[in-house]
Protein backbone atom coordinates (compact mmCIF):
# COMPACT_ATOMS: atom_id res chain seq x y z
CA UNK A 1 0.00 0.00 0.00
CA UNK A 2 1.52 3.39 -1.06
CA UNK A 3 1.03 6.44 1.15
CA UNK A 4 -1.67 9.01 -1.35
CA UNK A 5 -2.46 11.86 1.10
CA UNK A 6 -4.28 13.32 -2.20
CA UNK A 7 -8.39 12.40 -1.68
CA UNK A 8 -9.93 11.65 -4.85
CA UNK A 9 -12.59 14.65 -4.85
CA UNK A 10 -12.19 17.83 -3.61
CA UNK A 11 -16.30 18.24 -3.37
CA UNK A 12 -18.81 15.92 -1.85
CA UNK A 13 -20.41 15.55 -5.12
CA UNK A 14 -22.38 12.38 -4.30
CA UNK A 15 -24.92 13.82 -1.93
CA UNK A 16 -25.18 17.14 -3.77
CA UNK A 17 -26.37 15.54 -7.05
CA UNK A 18 -28.88 12.82 -5.66
CA UNK A 19 -30.10 15.59 -3.31
CA UNK A 20 -30.05 17.56 -6.75
CA UNK A 21 -32.04 14.89 -8.57
CA UNK A 22 -34.73 14.81 -5.81
CA UNK A 23 -35.37 18.21 -5.07
CA UNK A 24 -35.26 18.85 -9.29
CA UNK A 25 -37.66 15.90 -9.59
CA UNK A 26 -40.03 17.22 -6.98
CA UNK A 27 -39.60 20.83 -8.44
CA UNK A 28 -40.69 19.58 -11.29
CA UNK A 29 -43.43 17.45 -10.14
CA UNK A 30 -44.95 20.97 -8.57
CA UNK A 31 -44.51 22.86 -11.48
CA UNK A 32 -46.16 20.58 -14.33
CA UNK A 33 -47.46 17.69 -12.31
CA UNK A 34 -46.12 14.10 -12.43
CA UNK A 35 -45.68 12.29 -15.36
CA UNK A 36 -46.24 8.22 -15.57
CA UNK A 37 -45.37 5.69 -17.68
CA UNK A 38 -48.74 5.27 -19.15
CA UNK A 39 -49.74 9.00 -18.27
CA UNK A 40 -53.20 8.02 -16.88
CA UNK A 41 -54.59 7.73 -13.28
CA UNK A 42 -53.70 4.48 -11.79
CA UNK A 43 -56.42 2.25 -9.50
CA UNK A 44 -56.37 2.25 -6.28
CA UNK A 45 -54.61 -0.84 -5.32
CA UNK A 46 -52.28 0.35 -8.35
CA UNK A 47 -51.32 2.90 -6.02
CA UNK A 48 -51.23 0.82 -2.61
CA UNK A 49 -48.53 -1.36 -4.37
CA UNK A 50 -46.37 1.47 -6.16
CA UNK A 51 -45.88 3.29 -2.86
CA UNK A 52 -45.23 -0.25 -1.05
CA UNK A 53 -42.60 -0.96 -3.22
CA UNK A 54 -41.34 2.27 -3.27
CA UNK A 55 -41.33 2.42 0.78
CA UNK A 56 -39.47 -1.05 0.19
CA UNK A 57 -36.90 0.19 -2.11
CA UNK A 58 -36.34 3.21 0.03
CA UNK A 59 -35.67 1.22 3.00
CA UNK A 60 -33.40 -1.00 0.90
CA UNK A 61 -31.06 1.99 0.12
CA UNK A 62 -31.21 3.13 3.58
CA UNK A 63 -30.56 -0.10 5.28
CA UNK A 64 -27.48 -0.92 2.27
CA UNK A 65 -25.92 3.03 2.81
CA UNK A 66 -25.63 2.39 6.65
CA UNK A 67 -24.39 -1.25 6.19
CA UNK A 68 -22.03 0.00 3.91
CA UNK A 69 -21.14 2.65 6.17
CA UNK A 70 -21.12 0.44 9.13
CA UNK A 71 -18.44 -1.41 7.10
CA UNK A 72 -16.33 0.94 5.90
CA UNK A 73 -16.55 2.71 10.01
CA UNK A 74 -15.22 -0.75 10.80
CA UNK A 75 -12.67 -1.15 8.98
CA UNK A 76 -11.27 2.13 10.09
CA UNK A 77 -11.50 4.03 6.52
CA UNK A 78 -13.48 7.28 5.37
CA UNK A 79 -16.78 7.13 4.36
CA UNK A 80 -15.97 10.74 2.36
CA UNK A 81 -15.15 10.91 -1.38
CA UNK A 82 -13.02 13.82 0.06
CA UNK A 83 -10.56 11.96 1.94
CA UNK A 84 -8.23 9.55 1.15
CA UNK A 85 -8.66 6.02 1.55
CA UNK A 86 -6.78 3.99 4.38
CA UNK A 87 -7.80 0.79 3.76
CA UNK A 88 -9.32 -1.62 0.39
CA UNK A 89 -12.74 -2.86 2.18
CA UNK A 90 -14.04 -6.06 0.07
CA UNK A 91 -16.40 -7.49 2.34
CA UNK A 92 -20.03 -7.05 3.15
CA UNK A 93 -21.82 -4.91 0.59
CA UNK A 94 -18.49 -4.49 -1.03
CA UNK A 95 -17.90 -8.31 -1.70
CA UNK A 96 -21.16 -7.64 -4.24
CA UNK A 97 -21.05 -3.97 -4.96
CA UNK A 98 -17.88 -1.63 -5.57
CA UNK A 99 -20.17 1.73 -5.05
CA UNK A 100 -22.74 0.76 -2.42
CA UNK A 101 -23.29 3.99 -1.26
CA UNK A 102 -23.97 5.36 -4.38
CA UNK A 103 -25.91 2.23 -5.45
CA UNK A 104 -28.16 2.98 -2.39
CA UNK A 105 -28.85 6.28 -3.15
CA UNK A 106 -29.71 5.41 -6.64
CA UNK A 107 -32.32 2.49 -5.21
CA UNK A 108 -33.68 5.60 -2.64
CA UNK A 109 -34.40 7.65 -5.94
CA UNK A 110 -36.59 5.03 -7.56
CA UNK A 111 -38.38 4.34 -4.85
CA UNK A 112 -39.15 7.72 -4.37
CA UNK A 113 -40.56 7.55 -8.33
CA UNK A 114 -42.39 4.78 -7.37
CA UNK A 115 -43.61 6.31 -3.98
CA UNK A 116 -44.80 9.52 -5.19
CA UNK A 117 -45.61 8.03 -8.81
CA UNK A 118 -43.02 10.49 -10.86
CA UNK A 119 -40.37 8.96 -13.41
CA UNK A 120 -38.79 12.10 -13.01
CA UNK A 121 -36.98 10.79 -10.29
CA UNK A 122 -36.14 8.01 -12.15
CA UNK A 123 -34.80 10.22 -14.87
CA UNK A 124 -32.95 12.22 -12.52
CA UNK A 125 -31.72 9.36 -10.41
CA UNK A 126 -30.08 8.10 -13.87
CA UNK A 127 -28.39 11.52 -14.29
CA UNK A 128 -27.30 11.68 -10.88
CA UNK A 129 -25.76 7.80 -11.51
CA UNK A 130 -24.11 8.94 -14.46
CA UNK A 131 -22.50 11.73 -13.19
CA UNK A 132 -21.25 9.96 -9.73
CA UNK A 133 -20.13 7.30 -12.31
CA UNK A 134 -17.73 10.19 -14.39
CA UNK A 135 -16.69 12.81 -11.59
CA UNK A 136 -16.51 10.55 -8.42
CA UNK A 137 -16.06 6.45 -9.35
CA UNK A 138 -13.51 7.17 -11.57
CA UNK A 139 -11.52 9.35 -9.98
CA UNK A 140 -12.29 7.16 -6.69
CA UNK A 141 -11.25 3.97 -8.89
CA UNK A 142 -7.76 5.74 -10.23
CA UNK A 143 -7.09 6.38 -6.88
CA UNK A 144 -7.42 3.32 -5.28
CA UNK A 145 -5.56 1.80 -8.04
CA UNK A 146 -2.93 4.01 -6.78
CA UNK A 147 -3.05 3.33 -3.53
CA UNK A 148 -3.75 -0.46 -3.72
CA UNK A 149 -2.38 -1.61 -6.60
CA UNK A 150 -2.40 -5.32 -7.12
CA UNK A 151 -4.97 -5.93 -4.72
CA UNK A 152 -7.19 -3.02 -5.88
CA UNK A 153 -6.95 -4.96 -9.68
CA UNK A 154 -7.86 -8.20 -8.25
CA UNK A 155 -11.33 -7.27 -6.18
CA UNK A 156 -12.40 -5.11 -9.88
CA UNK A 157 -12.33 -8.64 -12.02
CA UNK A 158 -14.44 -10.08 -8.81
CA UNK A 159 -16.56 -7.22 -7.99
CA UNK A 160 -18.31 -4.69 -10.81
CA UNK A 161 -18.92 -1.56 -9.99
CA UNK A 162 -22.07 -1.15 -9.85
CA UNK A 163 -23.56 -4.32 -8.99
Amino acid sequence: MKNVKTPPNRILWPPILYLTSIISAYTIEQKWGAIWLDGHSLSAISTIGFHATGILLIGAGLVLDFYSAITLRKHLTTILPTKAASHLVTSGPFSISRNPIYLGNTIITFGLALFFENIWYILLGLVAAFITNEIVIKREERHLLEMFGEEWEKYTQKVRRWF
